[in-house]
């Protein structure tokens, strides 16, 4: 007896990683609204990945955001340290002129929290993104929480990072194909030559 073969699972995607993060936070918090900004390497501006309950055009007018914005998931990714807005009053205090951004979209509490990756020179971790959520109503946020939050972020940045280092080797492997198909070639046309 011979076991039939079994079928090669498929590489998810970023984009599915980050989707099933924002429907894992989203719904098991109870958010109305969730997002997962990735920073450019290249300016430090942090681009919107996923989204969920946004409407369009706030997708739009926030989807990339300049290093140095005032907002929590810039705040985030420069400290490294979650925000967490219990009510209307504490959003409004910490980030008076995104009040009525929040009012328009009937936000009355935010959690972000960082994603984290290894350094560009392979050294010491840092955030690479955020995971935002919003919610419909003010919310206490107890310890379960954010650590619920912070712990879907941690394995969404364990995915991302094992995608890349896939990625990286896929690449490695076919260059190293490339050369050795080249390799190959030229010793076939020096023999030939030599012949």
């Amino acid at each position: 007896y011979s076991a039939p073969p079994r079928a090669v699972p498929a590489v998810p995607t970023a984009e599915a990683v980050l989707d099933a993060t924002l429907v894992a936070s989203v719904d098991t918090l109870g958010a109305s609204t969730g997002g997962v900004y990735l920073v450019d390497p290249a300016d430090g501006a942090q681009a919107c990945v996923a989204a969920r309950g946004f409407a369009p055009d706030v997708v739009a007018r926030f989807g990339r955001l300049p290093a140095d914005a005032p907002v929590p998931t810039t705040d985030v990714v420069r400290t490294g340290a979650p925000v967490v807005l219990a009510s209307p009053a504490a959003m409004a205090a910490a980030y008076p002129p995104l009040a009525p951004v929040w009012a328009a979209m009937a936000t009355e509490a935010l959690l972000v929290v960082p994603l984290f990756g290894p350094a560009a020179d392979g050294g010491v971790t840092r955030a690479i993104g955020t995971l935002g959520l919003g919610f419909a109503a003010a919310h206490a946020f107890d310890g379960a929480a954010q650590e619920f939050a912070a712990a879907v972020a941690r394995q969404a940045s364990i995915a991302l990072e094992r995608l890349r280092l896939f990625e990286a080797e896929r690449a490695a492997r076919a260059a190293a194909e490339r050369a050795n198909l080249a390799k190959s070639q030229f010793l076939a046309s020096m023999s030939h030559e030599l012949r």
